[in-house]
C-alpha cells in the first residue's frame, strides 16, 4: 500500500466506530483476494490459450501439412493463420465491451503458409 492510499484509507476511518473500521476492514480484505484470484484466472486462461496454440501447432497443423504432402500435384494451396485474444470482464460490464478488449488483444497463434512444389 503506497503512503497516499494508507492516508486516504485512515481519513476514511475518523470518527468510524470498530463495528464500521471492521466491516470497511473486511471489505478491503475481500476486494483484495477478488483482485487476486483475477490475476490468478488471467494467468490460468493465458496458460491455456498457450498450451491449446502448442497442441494445435503440433498436432492440427501436422495433419494439414501431411494432407498437403499426400498430393504434391495438386495447384489447390492456401495459407490461413488463427488469432485468440483474452480479456478480464467485470461485473456489470457488456459483454460487447468485454469481446472488444479481447478483439484488441487478439494475437495470432497459429499460422500456416502452403509451399507449391514444382
Amino acid at each position: 500500500m503506497t503512503n497516499k492510499t494508507a492516508q486516504m484509507v485512515a481519513a476514511h476511518l475518523q470518527g468510524l466506530s470498530p463495528d464500521e473500521i471492521r466491516k470497511f476492514l473486511d471489505k478491503m480484505r475481500s476486494e483484495v483476494v477478488q483482485e487476486r484470484e483475477a490475476q490468478q484466472a488471467i494467468k490460468e486462461a493465458e496458460r491455456l490459450l498457450e498450451d491449446f496454440s502448442k497442441d494445435l501447432q503440433a498436432k492440427g497443423l501436422a495433419h494439414i501439412q501431411a494432407d498437403t504432402r499426400l498430393n504434391p500435384n495438386s495447384e489447390d494451396c492456401f495459407s490461413f493463420s488463427i488469432f485468440a485474444g483474452l480479456a478480464e470482464g467485470r461485473a456489470g460490464e457488456e459483454m460487447d465491451v468485454t469481446t472488444e478488449k479481447a478483439i484488441s488483444n487478439q494475437k495470432p497463434i497459429l499460422q500456416f503458409a502452403c509451399e507449391i512444389r514444382r
